[in-house]
């Protein structure tokens, strides 16, 4: 049986080159243009990592 949390409807973001996953289009978006402008897969993912609380 699948979960409630996986019943949402997805937006999907789509590239030619690139691969870039989350739960927001919004950040995943942000993930694909910075591999875009030649961003490392590192450096994607720190760009689509929630900001930091204390």
């Amino acid at each position: 049986m699948l979960s409630p949390a996986f019943l949402h409807r997805r937006s999907p973001v789509f590239a030619g080159r690139a691969m870039a996953s989350s739960s927001s289009p919004l950040v995943t978006r942000v993930g694909l243009r910075v591999l875009e402008q030649g961003g490392n897969a590192a450096d994607a993912a720190v760009a689509m990592a929630p900001p930091r609380t204390m």
